[in-house]
C-alpha cells in the first residue's frame, strides 16, 4: 500500500480545438535531428524529419517508452516514429519517415498538462480534474486506473501543471491549479475509500501564494538519501516549481521522524513567533482548501514558516521546543537538514 505523502515545501525569490475536433489543423509533434560540422564542430542545425497534423491545438506533450504522447482537447494520442524503406531496400530513397497514431483515449474536456513515468501517465484536465492512466503495449490502448473524486473537482480552478513525484516505493500525483494550490493525490487499490483504485485519494493541499505554471521533477542521487533518513538506495525525486510571479520553490518527501517534528513545530510557530499584521500563516496556506481538507492540510509542512524558528532568541526557542517535547538543538539540526535538502535540490540544476 502507498505510504502517506510527507513533503516539505520551500519558496525563494520573488489555437485550441474544440471537444469535437472541429478546430483548424495545427502543427502537432514533429521529430527533428541535430546536424553538426566535421568532428562535431561548426554550426549546428535542426532538420525536420517528420510531422503529424492534428485537428486542434496540442496543449500537452510528453515522451513514453520511445513514443510521443500528444494531447489535443480531450484526446490523448500515442504516436510512434516509423522510418520508411531505404533505397537499397526497394524504397524511393526519399524521406518517408512518419509519426503514426497507434492508440488514443478520450478523457475529460480539455487536457492542460501531462506527466509520464515508464508506461504510466498523470493527466490534468482544465475542467474535469485529474486522471491516472496506463499504456497497455500489447493491446495498444490506454486504460484509466483512477481519477480525482468528483467532490474534489473544482471546475473554476483549472489545472495549470501536473507531475509524478517518486519516493520509492510510493508514487505521488501532484497537480497545480489556478487557485495557486498544490494538491497531492495517491493511487492505492487496497484502500477501501479508493473503491479498488478507481478513485485517487487526496493526501495533501498547500496554497503557494501564486499560481504555479511549471512543475519539474528532479531525480536525486542515491547518495542524497542519507540527508533525510530515507531508506538507503531508494529512488526518490524532488519537485521544483515556478510560479507566474517569478517565485521558485520545491517540494521534497521527508523521513517520517523529521516530518513529525517539523509538523509539531509548525503548529506552534503561528503563536510562538511574531507574524506580519497578526495574520495566521496556516490559514493562508489553507486558502481555497475544501471544507473537509483538514487532514490534507497536515500532509505538508511550510518551510518558510519553520525558518522563522532560527530567528527567535534562545529562550523563545527553548520554550517552543519544550511545548512539542523536543530539544532546541534537535530542532536546529532539523532546520539544517531542511536547508541542506534545498541546497542539494538546487545543485541538481547546475
Amino acid at each position: 500500500s502507498a505510504n502517506e505523502p510527507e513533503a516539505e515545501t520551500a519558496e525563494g525569490g520573488d489555437a485550441n480545438g474544440d471537444a469535437n475536433g472541429d478546430g483548424g489543423d495545427a502543427a502537432a509533434p514533429a521529430a527533428a535531428a541535430a546536424n553538426g560540422g566535421a568532428n562535431g564542430a561548426g554550426e549546428r542545425k535542426l532538420k525536420l524529419v517528420c510531422e503529424f497534423s492534428a485537428r486542434g491545438g496540442v496543449l500537452a506533450i510528453a515522451a513514453m517508452q520511445s513514443m510521443v504522447v500528444a494531447c489535443v482537447g480531450p484526446r490523448i494520442m500515442m504516436l510512434q516514429f516509423r522510418e520508411g524503406p531505404k533505397a537499397e531496400d526497394g524504397g524511393s530513397g526519399s524521406n518517408t519517415a512518419q509519426l503514426v497514431e497507434v492508440g488514443f483515449l478520450m478523457v475529460g474536456f480539455m487536457i492542460s498538462s501531462i506527466s509520464t513515468l515508464n508506461h504510466y501517465a498523470m493527466v490534468a484536465d482544465a475542467y474535469d480534474g485529474t486522471f491516472f492512466i496506463v499504456w497497455k503495449h500489447i493491446k495498444k490502448a490506454f486504460v484509466i486506473l483512477g481519477k480525482e473524486p468528483a467532490a474534489a473537482v473544482d471546475a473554476s480552478a483549472g489545472a495549470l501543471a501536473c507531475s509524478l513525484l517518486l519516493e520509492q516505493p510510493t508514487l505521488h500525483l501532484v497537480v497545480a491549479d489556478e487557485h495557486a494550490r498544490l494538491r497531492v493525490f495517491a493511487f492505492n487499490k487496497s484502500a477501501t475509500e479508493s473503491k479498488g483504485g478507481s478513485i485517487l485519494l487526496p493526501r495533501a493541499t498547500f496554497h503557494a501564494g501564486c499560481p504555479i505554471s511549471k512543475l519539474l521533477p528532479l531525480h536525486m542521487p542515491r547518495a542524497f538519501a542519507g540527508a533525510t533518513g530515507v531508506r538507503g538506495g531508494a529512488l526518490r525525486c524532488a519537485l521544483l516549481f515556478g510560479a507566474v510571479d517569478g517565485t521558485v520553490g520545491f517540494v521534497s518527501p521527508l523521513d517520517e521522524g523529521l516530518f513529525r517534528r517539523a509538523s509539531f513545530l509548525g503548529t506552534r510557530m503561528p503563536t510562538g513567533a511574531p507574524q506580519p499584521a497578526g495574520l495566521h500563516p496556516k490559514a493562508f496556506r489553507a486558502h481555497h482548501a475544501r471544507p473537509v481538507a483538514a487532514r490534507e492540510l497536515k500532509g505538508v509542512v511550510d518551510g518558510a514558516l519553520l525558518r522563522q524558528y532560527a530567528l527567535l532568541d534562545a529562550s523563545a526557542q527553548e520554550k517552543l521546543a519544550l511545548q512539542i517535547g523536543a530539544t532546541r538543538s534537535a530542532l536546529l539540526d532539523d532546520l539544517r537538514a531542511l536547508d541542506d535538502i534545498g541546497r542539494r535540490v538546487l545543485s541538481l540544476l547546475t
